[in-house]
C-alpha cells in the first residue's frame, strides 16, 4: 500500500514540476503594433430617411485606418507533462495600442442646410453638437476637444456627435465633418440628408 502511495505521489510531482500550462507564443515580428488612420466615414443613427428628434441618436464618426497586424502561431511543446496544456496564444492584432502619433486637433461640423436663424448653410455647427463619454454622458463638443489631447486609442475609432436641439428652418438634416489630425492630415465626409421633426 505504501508503494503504491509513494508512486501516486512521485507521479504528480512529476506532472505538476514539468507541467506547462502557458505554451511559448511565435508571433512573427512587426514594426509596430498601432494603426495609421487614412479617412474618415460617418452615419447617421438611425440611419432612415425621417426620425423624430428624441429618437435620433446623433452622427457617428469613424476612422478608417491601416492595421499593422501580427500573426500567431502556436508553438510544439515537447515538454514532458501529466497535466494538460492551455493552447492559448496572445498576439497584438490590428492595432492594439492605438495611433502611434495621431492625436485629434479639431472637428468642425457644417450645416448644408439652413439650421435656424443663427446657423445658415454652410455655417459652423460646432456648437450645438455634444460629444458622447461613455454611455451615459455628453460634453460639449469644444470642451471635448479642449480635453482630449492623447493620441487616438483604438477604443476611440468612433465619435458619437449628439444635437443639443432639432433643425428649425429646415428639417433636412445634413452635415459635412472636417477632422485635423496632429500630424497635419485633414478628411472630411458628408451625411447623407436625414428629416428630423421636433
Amino acid at each position: 500500500m505504501k508503494s503504491k502511495i509513494v508512486l501516486l505521489t512521485t507521479l504528480l510531482t512529476i506532472g505538476f514540476t514539468f507541467q506547462n500550462c502557458i505554451p511559448e507564443c511565435n508571433c512573427s515580428p512587426i514594426d509596430t503594433p498601432f494603426f495609421d488612420i487614412k479617412g474618415i466615414a460617418i452615419s447617421n443613427m438611425p440611419s432612415k430617411a425621417e426620425v423624430d428628434f428624441e429618437n435620433y441618436f446623433g452622427i457617428y464618426m469613424s476612422y478608417q485606418v491601416d492595421y499593422i497586424t501580427s500573426v500567431c502561431e502556436k508553438k510544439q511543446d515537447w515538454g514532458f507533462s501529466l497535466m494538460n496544456t492551455a493552447l492559448a496564444c496572445d498576439c497584438d492584432f490590428n492595432g492594439s495600442q492605438g495611433s502611434k502619433n495621431e492625436k485629434l486637433d479639431n472637428v468642425t461640423v457644417i450645416t448644408l442646410n439652413d439650421f435656424d436663424s443663427e446657423h445658415l448653410a454652410n455655417d459652423t455647427i460646432n456648437d450645438l453638437m455634444q460629444v458622447r463619454v461613455g454611455e451615459f454622458n455628453l460634453v460639449d463638443l469644444d470642451q471635448y476637444l479642449q480635453q482630449d489631447s492623447m493620441l487616438i486609442p483604438k477604443v476611440n475609432l468612433e465619435l458619437g456627435l449628439m444635437l443639443k436641439k432639432a433643425p428649425e428652418l429646415n428639417k433636412s438634416f445634413e452635415v459635412k465633418i472636417i477632422v485635423d489630425l496632429s500630424t497635419s492630415e485633414t478628411y472630411e465626409a458628408t451625411s447623407q440628408p436625414i428629416t428630423i421633426d421636433n
